[in-house]
């Protein structure tokens, strides 16, 4: 009976007297559930060896044990896991049977792809490789996005954006988190490749609000998708150094101080007044997303006494007083009335 080597999912290698033959298994389920079974005979027993070669080995078993159950997440976890210890073309082949078994066909377009570049793939799954691309390429969603503002930052269900060699945004191939200081900038309008179903995109630039948009996304479509980003409101601070004082914002009264409130980016005229005290002025320039703190600082009023009103309530009543008094003290006497003699002509005057 000829000895049975495994070099990887989907190869075997099986040594015999008449020499050495390849076999490639061309459906999936079955080459892997073969090779579980296969290498199950040559498995390392006893305590695990720090060598790369063999804990790839041992990730791709069980991966492909997993895949048996039909464990599909936990099988890509092994697959990567060998993959990443000792890359090699089939087992990246395995890597995308997975994906597009759990409908994550962006990673399953890009694992074949990749595959298919190693000339290590056998020509069999070569030609697997190609019929699922075609048959993905159908299904994946693709998005034409138009923003009025070139936004900063887009993540699609909480992972940046990765860029394909045809220019393409693809979705699903970076991990979620804010996006690498290397990751392409999306200009203003740009297409993207995404699974289909349900999608929360959120669009990000200084000084803008966050957007947010979900939508669900039909198998195969092509859709064109017109967003816009709002300038982000400001935040103004109004207080002063003096209690009970009220703050009115372009001549509208808000309240006395301290008050806050958010308002459209652009220019506000700010005034503070209290009885008693200078009225506190200013000018305030607010920028999209920006705090401004005003803290008036109001000042007693200094009048003189001319310009008090009670002043000259007072001074009013003395000057009439003295015009009075003066008219009456600098009036002559009244002339005595002379005389007549009436009809007659006679004047008797008093001894």
């Amino acid at each position: 009976m000829g000895a049975k080597k495994f070099y990887g999912a989907g190869i075997l290698a099986i040594r015999g007297t008449r020499g050495t033959r390849w076999v490639t298994l061309r459906s999936s389920l079955t080459f892997l559930a073969t090779i579980l079974t296969l290498a199950a005979t040559s498995s390392a027993r006893g305590a695990p060896s720090v060598d790369p070669k063999v804990q790839a080995r041992a990730d791709f078993v069980r991966g492909a044990d997993l895949v048996k159950d039909a464990s599909w997440a936990e099988a890509l976890s092994a697959f990567e896991a060998s993959y990443a210890r000792m890359p090699h073309a089939v087992t990246r082949f395995n890597m995308g049977i997975c994906e597009r078994a759990l409908g994550k066909l962006t990673r399953a377009i890009h694992s074949f792809r990749l595959a298919i570049e190693d000339p290590a793939l056998p020509a069999g799954l070569r030609a697997d490789a190609q019929r699922f691309l075609v048959e993905l390429d159908a299904a994946v969603v693709r998005v034409d996005m138009k923003f009025n503002e070139t936004p900063t930052v887009i993540l699609l269900d909480g992972s940046p954006l990765a860029r394909d060699r045809d220019g393409w945004f693809v979705a699903g191939l970076l991990p979620p988190g804010p996006p690498p200081l290397d990751a392409p900038l999306a200009p203003a309008s740009f297409s993207v490749i995404m699974d289909p179903g349900p999608h929360v995109l959120v669009a990000q630039r200084s000084g803008f609000r966050d957007l947010t948009h979900r939508a669900s996304m039909a198998r195969g479509s092509h859709i064109e998708l017109s967003l816009s980003l709002l300038k982000a409101d400001g935040l103004l601070r109004i207080s002063s150094d003096t209690p009970n004082a009220v703050v009115t914002i372009d001549g509208v009264r808000l309240g006395e101080a301290p008050v806050e409130l958010r308002k459209l980016a652009g220019n506000y005229r700010v005034a503070v007044t209290k009885l008693g005290f200078v009225t506190y002025r200013g000018d305030v320039r607010l920028a999209p997303g920006a705090t401004v703190e005003v803290r008036a600082r109001l000042q007693k009023e200094t009048v003189p006494i001319t310009r008090k009103w009670w002043f000259w309530t007072v001074a009013s009543v003395a000057v009439a007083g003295v015009v009075a008094t003066t008219f009456v003290l600098a009036r002559p006497a009244p002339e005595a009335a002379q005389p007549t003699g009436g009809t007659l002509g006679w004047i008797v005057r008093a001894p």
